[in-house]
């Protein structure tokens, strides 16, 4: 499954986690929401709000089950 098929996840999220490192779910539960957010921000992506932290945090707790 792609990460944009995810609930709250589009074409912008999945490159904002590619950015991170993160192409699949099970690797977002593994680096945390925190960094996989950081990541891109560091980088000063236009665009990349707390609601993306929020939403990888739900998904990265979700994988975990």
């Amino acid at each position: 499954m792609r990460l944009r098929d995810l609930r709250s996840l589009g074409p912008k999220s999945e490159a904002w986690l590619a950015m991170a490192g993160v192409r699949v779910l099970g690797q977002l539960a593994e680096l945390g929401a925190v960094e996989a957010y950081r990541r891109p921000q560091d980088s000063a992506i236009p665009g990349l709000s707390l609601n993306a932290l929020w939403v990888q945090e739900l998904h990265a707790e979700l994988a975990k089950y």
